[in-house]
């Protein structure tokens, strides 16, 4: 039974289709899961930075700025590392221990920036 619409062989675009999204589904779910994250940032650092007087949040900011470069920030990066290492290992792809190189490089100046640039910005 041949199976094409317009000339064109329906399997094989579902194939192709199948292939691009896949393809692309990762790369789409990164980006939103790094702009979620930087838009919570956003909002950590802004409300901690809003009024001159306002000192309500500077407990919970302070914790966390704490916990980020103490050892939860350092366990986080380790953590992150082997299982980049683990990752990059089992897929036979070096990306992925870039990648978290990178994330666990992050973690540890992520407070920082945030800070750094809010104070900037006032």
């Amino acid at each position: 039974m041949d199976k094409s619409v317009m000339g064109i062989d329906v399997d094989y675009a579902n194939k192709q289709l199948a292939l691009k999204s896949k393809q692309y589904g990762k790369a789409i779910l990164t980006a939103i899961l790094i702009v979620a994250f930087i838009a919570a940032a956003v909002d950590i650092a802004e409300a901690t930075t809003t009024g001159a007087g306002n000192t309500e949040f500077d407990d919970a900011a302070d914790k966390f700025e704490s916990w980020i470069k103490g050892n939860l920030g350092k366990a986080i990066s380790f953590v992150a590392l082997m299982f980049g290492a683990a990752f990059a290992a089992v897929k036979k792809d070096g990306t992925y221990f870039v990648f978290a190189i990178f994330v666990a490089i992050g973690i540890q100046i992520i407070v920082g920036i945030i800070n750094s640039s809010f104070t900037a910005l006032v």
